[in-house]
């Protein structure tokens, strides 16, 4: 392996890269699942407005009451689904804020820090945070990453013996 900072650099952030590209895919497939149960409780609710419209007869009150029941699954479903996509935006957000940490920790010329919802925070001077600092692991262990991520960071940090220098650190990171 090597351990040039840059080196090193790069292969953190192609693993959260790689993450991240996994997670926009998913992404894309919740939306189409959302969009389909929308589509599907748009059409039924002309066709329970037609059976509301027949005389009573227990069969028609029988299949109105069934796809009420469908629509409300559907609904359901779409709620769930937003949420999945609006908990996997945020962790793409938390990755790509993590991208930033790890490029500011190797002396990285693009300084920014991006908060949750993807807006750059302003640069500060700030003291180096070390990876050996418990403030910056703790911020690391705030961005709710998978256990296995972070723990691939911090054993690819630990490998290289000065990942930042304060000099060259100039970005805060500020809680979101």
């Amino acid at each position: 392996m090597d351990t040039s900072p840059n080196d090193v650099r790069l292969q953190i952030i192609m693993k959260i890269r790689e993450e991240l590209d996994l997670e926009a895919a998913l992404e894309e497939e919740t939306l189409n699942l959302f969009s389909q149960f929308l589509e599907r409780v748009r059409l039924r609710r002309s066709e329970i407005i037609r059976l509301g419209s027949q005389p009573d007869n227990p069969l028609v009150d029988h299949g109105r009451e069934i796809l009420e029941r469908l629509t409300g699954a559907d609904m359901r479903n779409e709620m769930q689904m937003l949420g999945a996509r609006h908990e996997l935006q945020r962790s793409m957000a938390e990755k790509k804020t993590l991208v930033v940490i790890v490029d500011c920790c190797f002396e990285s010329r693009s300084v920014a820090v991006i908060d949750r919802n993807c807006h750059s925070l302003p640069v500060k001077e700030s003291r180096c945070m070390d990876y050996t600092n418990q403030a910056f692991i703790a911020r690391l262990a705030s961005l709710s990453l998978p256990y296995l991520l972070l723990l691939q960071v911090l054993v690819l940090l630990e490998r290289h013996p000065s990942p930042c220098k304060p000099a060259h650190f100039s970005a805060s990171l500020h809680p979101s």
